[in-house]
Order: C-alpha cells, then sequence, then structure tokens
C-alpha cells in the first residue's frame, strides 16, 4: 500500500475501525499532489467534533478518580486527542507530499503508535463503562493544527505543542492511576508517556532542521506560533514536568521559558501598562505644551513598569520597554505569583506593527491612567475590544481629563458637606479654589484669621505632593513663591489654598467604576512623608484592627464616618463619574486629622485619582500572598536606602534578603518576610517593595 492511501483511508473513512488499521507494508513511490484541509476528518455519525461551548464536557477532578466510570470519562478526553493526532499526521502526508522521505517515513511510525494509543484508550474506557461518543468531541486540535502551511508549521504546533503538554498530563495521571489502585491505568499512561517523549524529540530533531540557525530554540518556536496557540498551550494544568523534556531533547532554557510563560488559553485578555505621569502628561497637554518628562521620572517610570503584573491574572498582557528575563519571572513565580505575558513595546515604546495584538480579540484596555499617553499608545487596539468599532473618546476625552484635577475633588468635598452634614467634618477645612493671585491673597487673609499653623498651596494636577508649597500662617508670598503660584495657575487654570493640617492617619478608597455603578473595592492604609509624597501603604484581613490606638474607635465604632465611604460618598462620586463616561479603577485619599481643640476630625476626600494607585495595587498584593496575612508595599529611593548604610539599591536589596527574607508556606504562597518584585540588579531610582506578615487579631 501507497503511504498517500493509507493516509487516505485514515482520514476520510467514517470506519473508526477502518481509521485505526495500521496498514500493511508501505512504499511512497506515488505520494500525488498536495491536498487543502478538508473542514473535518471523516467520522462516524457518534463521533462527529462540535464547535464552541457543545464541545465541552466536564473533566473529572483528581478527587473523583476514585469511580471507575470517572477514570472512564478521563479516558475518553485522551482517546479523542490520540483521535485527532492519528488524523492530522495523515493530513500532514496528504498536505506535503514534497516533504523529505525521511520526514514522511517519521510520520507514518508516529501515526501508527498514535492509532495504537487509541485503541489502547478505547479497551481501557470500555472497561471503565464508558463508550467512545458517549460524550461531546471537542475540535480545538484540529483547528489549531489543520490550517498549517508547512511542515515546520506542523511539528511547532503538534510535535513541540500539544504533544509536549502530554508529557505533563500523561506522567501526572500515570501517578494519578496509581495513587487510586488503578495499576493497569497507570501502566498505559506510562507507556504512552514514553512514546511522547520520542514524538516530542522526533518534531524537535525536524524544528531544528528547518527553523532559521540564528535563532535558538525558543525564538524560533515563539515566531512560528501563531494565535490562538501560544507557549502556554505547551504545558498541562497538572505540575510541570521537567524531566522528560529534557529526555526528549529540549534545552533547559526552553524548557524555562516554556514553565513560565503566561498567555491566555481562553480567556480574552486584558492589557495593561504602566504610565504614573499621567497627571504631569495631562497638565502639558492642557497646556498646549509637549509633553516631556524629567529624566529622573522617567527612570522611576522603568523602574516600576512591572507593577501591573501584580494587577493583572495569568492570562492577561502586560506591556514593557523591557519585560522582565525567565530568571526574573522563575523567582516571582516561586513565591506563588501567576504572571501574565509580558511583550516588548518599540523602541518608540508603542505596540509594535508586528504584534499579534493586533489581531486578537481582547476585553479591556487597563493602562495605570488613562491620558494622551497611554491614548496613543492604545489606539491600535482599541478595535479589538467588545463593540470593535470604539473610538477613542470613549476613553479619553477633555472631560475625563477633567477628574484628575484636586479642584474637581474639592467640588466632590463642598457636594458631601452640602448632602450629608457630619459632625466629625470641619467645612472650614475645605479649602478654596483660586483662579487668580489676587484670590490666593484672599484665601489666604481669610484663612489665617482661621488660625492655623500653615497652609497648603496646590497645583490642580500633581501627584504625590510633587507640586505642592507649605507657608506658615503669618508668612507672606515672596516673590520666588509667588512665580510658582502665577505658573500654575496659568498653566493649569487654578491653585488649591488649604489649611496645613496636622495628620493623624491617612488611609485611601478603591472603588471600581463600570458603565453605572461604582463598587467599594477596599480600604487601605496610606503612609506620606512630611510633604505629602508616597512613602507605603499597608493592607489586611481588617482595616479597623490595623489603626493606630483611638483612630479605629473614631472611624469605626457607632456612626463613624468610614462608613460614608460605601454610602453618601460612593454615590456623589458615581454620579460624576458617571457622566464624564469613566469607567475603571479610582482611588480616594483621606485622612484623620487632630483640630486645635485635640479633637480628631476626618478630611473625607483630599484627592480622587481616576486611575490605579498604590493603594490598589497592594489590595491586589494582599489577594496574592497566603491567607490571614497583611501586607505592606513601598518605595525604598536611593536616599532611603543610603540612610540604611547601602551604596547602591541593589545592596540594600541583598542587605533585606538577609535580613528579613522571604519565606513561602506549604501552597507555595509567600507568607513572611520581604521581597523586592522589581528588578533590583536594574533599579536607579526606586525599589519595590513587598512585606507580609501574619495578621494577628487581639
Amino acid at each position: 500500500m501507497e503511504i498517500r492511501e493509507f493516509a487516505e483511508q485514515v482520514l476520510f473513512t467514517s470506519s473508526l475501525e477502518e481509521k485505526l488499521q495500521a496498514g500493511d507494508l508501505l512504499t511512497d513511490e506515488e505520494p500525488g499532489g498536495a491536498i487543502l484541509h478538508p473542514g473535518a476528518p471523516g467520522r462516524p455519525a457518534n463521533l462527529q467534533m462540535q464547535r464552541g461551548g457543545g464541545g465541552r464536557a466536564p473533566f473529572p477532578g483528581a478527587h473523583r478518580l476514585m469511580d471507575e466510570t470517572q477514570r472512564g470519562v478521563l479516558l475518553h478526553f485522551f482517546a479523542n486527542h490520540e483521535l485527532l493526532a492519528t488524523e492530522l499526521m495523515a493530513l500532514v502526508l496528504l498536505k506535503f507530499p514534497e516533504a523529505p522521505k525521511a520526514f514522511r517515513r517519521g510520520i507514518v511510525r508516529t501515526l501508527r503508535e498514535e492509532q495504537e494509543h487509541t485503541r489502547w484508550y478505547l479497551k481501557r474506557m470500555a472497561e471503565c463503562g464508558v463508550q467512545f461518543g458517549d460524550l461531546p468531541l471537542n475540535r480545538f486540535f484540529w483547528d489549531a493544527v489543520a490550517p498549517m502551511e508547512t511542515p515546520l508549521d506542523y511539528v511547532t504546533r503538534l510535535s513541540l505543542t500539544f504533544e509536549q503538554a502530554n508529557l505533563d498530563y500523561a506522567r501526572h495521571y500515570s501517578q494519578l492511576m496509581a495513587d487510586v489502585g488503578d495499576a493497569q491505568t497507570a501502566a498505559l499512561l506510562e507507556r504512552i508517556y514514553r512514546d511522547e517523549i520520542a514524538h516530542v524529540g522526533y518534531g524537535l530533531s525536524w524544528f531544528r532542521r528547518w527553523k532559521e540557525a540564528r535563532e535558538s530554540d525558543w525564538e524560533a518556536y515563539r515566531r512560528q506560533l501563531h494565535f490562538p496557540l501560544s507557549p502556554s498551550r505547551a504545558r498541562g494544568n497538572v505540575p510541570f514536568n521537567s524531566e522528560g523534556r529534557l529526555r526528549a531533547g529540549l534545552t533547559e532554557e526552553f524548557i524555562r521559558e516554556i514553565e513560565h510563560f503566561g498567555q491566555s488559553k481562553g480567556r480574552t485578555p486584558n492589557v495593561f501598562w504602566f504610565n504614573p505621569n499621567a497627571e504631569a502628561a495631562i497638565a502639558a497637554e492642557r497646556a498646549g505644551i509637549k509633553f516631556h518628562p524629567r529624566a529622573s521620572v522617567a527612570a522611576l517610570a522603568r523602574d516600576l513598569e512591572i507593577l501591573p503584573a501584580f494587577l493583572s491574572r495569568r492570562d492577561d498582557v502586560v506591556l514593557m520597554v523591557d519585560p522582565p528575563p525567565i530568571e526574573e519571572r522563575a523567582r516571582l513565580h516561586g513565591f506563588g505569583f501567576a504572571l501574565p505575558e509580558f511583550e516588548r513595546l518599540d523602541p518608540r515604546g508603542m505596540v509594535c506593527k508586528t504584534s499579534t495584538l493586533r489581531q486578537r480579540k481582547l476585553n479591556a484596555l487597563r493602562p495605570w491612567a488613562w491620558s494622551p499617553e497611554s491614548a496613543a499608545l492604545f489606539a491600535p487596539l482599541i478595535k479589538n475590544c467588545p463593540g470593535g468599532e470604539q473610538t477613542m473618546g470613549e476613553f479619553w476625552s477633555p472631560d475625563r481629563a477633567l477628574l484628575f484635577s484636586k479642584d474637581w475633588a474639592l467640588a466632590r468635598r463642598r457636594e458631601l458637606l452640602e448632602a450629608a452634614p457630619h459632625p466629625l467634618i470641619d467645612p472650614a477645612a475645605a479649602g478654596g479654589v483660586c483662579l487668580s493671585i489676587a484670590e490666593v491673597e484672599e484665601s489666604l487673609a481669610a484663612l489665617r484669621h482661621e488660625g492655623p499653623a500653615a497652609i497648603a498651596l496646590k497645583a490642580p494636577l500633581g501627584m504625590s505632593g510633587q507640586k505642592n508649597r507649605r507657608l506658615l500662617a503669618d508668612e507672606p508670598l515672596d516673590e520666588s513663591v509667588r512665580r510658582w503660584a502665577q505658573r500654575i495657575i496659568s498653566t493649569q487654570g487654578a491653585l488649591i489654598v488649604e489649611p496645613w493640617l496636622e495628620r493623624v492617619h491617612d488611609f485611601s478608597i478603591q472603588y471600581e467604576m463600570d458603565q453605572e455603578k461604582l463598587a467599594l473595592v477596599a480600604l487601605v492604609h496610606l503612609f506620606n512623608d512630611a510633604r505629602g509624597q508616597f512613602l507605603a501603604c499597608e493592607c489586611g484581613p481588617r482595616f479597623g484592627q490595623a489603626l493606630p490606638p483611638g483612630v479605629g474607635r473614631f472611624l469605626m465604632e457607632g456612626s463613624g464616618p468610614v462608613r460614608l465611604y460605601d454610602g453618601v460618598v460612593r454615590r456623589i462620586l458615581e454620579s460624576g463619574l458617571h457622566a464624564a463616561g469613566y469607567r475603571g479603577p479610582v482611588g480616594v485619599d483621606a485622612f484623620v486629622y487632630r483640630a486645635k481643640n485635640g479633637d480628631l476630625h476626618l478630611q473625607p476626600i483630599v484627592e480622587v485619582n481616576p486611575r490605579y494607585t498604590m493603594g490598589r495595587l497592594t489590595f491586589e498584593l494582599l489577594r496574592q500572598v497566603a491567607p490571614r496575612c497583611s501586607v505592606r508595599f513601598e518605595l525604598v529611593n536611593v536616599a532611603r536606602s543610603e540612610q540604611a548604610g547601602c551604596r547602591t539599591l541593589y545592596e540594600y536589596a541583598e542587605m533585606l534578603a538577609a535580613s528579613v527574607p522571604p519565606r513561602i508556606d506549604a501552597a507555595g504562597r509567600l507568607c513572611a518576610g520581604s521581597l523586592i518584585l522589581n528588578r533590583a540588579d536594574k533599579a536607579s531610582q526606586a525599589l519595590a517593595v513587598l512585606t507580609v506578615k501574619p495578621f494577628i487579631l487581639p
């Protein structure tokens, strides 16, 4: 029999018995012409593959394998995969008749082994009381591999992706079957596992012949795969098996990349990007000037660009100028973080023209903040989000820019005072918006009459106290402060004047805005320096238990004002955000302060940040560490590392690792110690430090 005749029988017959006949001695004298791939292989009626959700059946969990019928259900899944592999190998023989004879002979040999595997599965699952076709048959393997255009596509998609993943599944389930006392199925899976090692090795040898010689195995593999396939499909959702991959001939580098690669296997991804300079970019746009961040600020953004990885999920994508190398991803994986896919931006910091994201279906675009920068970056991807015909105006517009201004937050504070006067909120501490130097002078005079020790001057668009000035109560506006104030008014249109209050405790309230509703996410403790610049955030299972003495009683007991944040404050913010068409994360800064008479009061809305914040990041980190722990997230700059006696940030990181080493629990999640989240070896401005402690109730 000719190989072509044999392949046609396997691919097109509707008889399962004929499809699994190994054939006599085969020759390859008449390979014939190439065929186009059919929509589906020939199958009997009860084995037709189904599309979408109709082709999925519940996969039995490990805890159900004590039941023989459930073991049969598991084998039904495996039998479908083996039959599909058999049919795809027949297809490759018919699609590429001009392929090297040695390659075609190897395919025939592998095909016959896949036929044998299928027959083994059918026999064993029948003994478990399950017949082939009792469950729906999914066609994903077929749809992913059959459109192959070259033999290189075949070995990349089937041998190095699906068969590589089976190195995990076959070994894992062989061990599980042995554990439940099913020695027969365990031995069957062990035999198939050994064959799969050879199959991966066979595909790898041809892959290396056909790939570009200048490329590593990993580089060539990434380039050759096309969505919806990705390297994440080459590992199973079971313990990772490095040993089998080494025996197949894969390099240690390739194996590490597969183990730690993140990309969606089905869920439509969100796309994240870190742009902490949004307020400055918005201020530049409003002033009509081109935005150029200071060199130190740009360097800080590069240091911390991995932070969205801890906001995202495994199926998401994070855009980075310098994605973490495999060693860094492995380090973070080792502490329980399920990292997303990382995609490198082009030299201009934009989405590459060859990026698969330009064609992929996307769920949402998630910059740290919407701004002119993020609008430009995400412009090529908007068409791939739900709706398809969206315009940038739905994500970014001048109306949206107003939400970042402190005068918008001040207006919400006054709205709160009108809607729900509270004895613990002092209207005199609200401050005012000044549109000229004359109004600044008037506000200063009015505040001095109230008697605060100092007065704060704030730019409407400024982050972490970077554009604030502090005047003593009797200090006049000197010429340098006057010029600064005039410049802020000229470029941003206003200046905020507020009493400088004696802060006792800062905190932030994290929300999420959807198309209609604003939902409370978390309350987080906030620590700033004397200038109001960010130092750290803390979050634990119970917000009230970690408050300083007296503050907890003030905020939490009885009709404590903290309840405003899921009540009238939330409704006021929701109305304003909805009117502006904003959707996404929202952070509100607030603080408790001590009045002149010694009583505690609340400044309920200091800033409204329509973006991600370090407080939201801290809460998301809490969700990823061991249960019943609290977390502290802080930024350690060069000055602080020097205060600790370290000459560099890298030296500080080494000192921290030695003095407060991170520890994981039995489930592999961080449960104690301090962990550097960004790359200490490349950081020039700051380290992102996560510290975890057991949360102990009093």
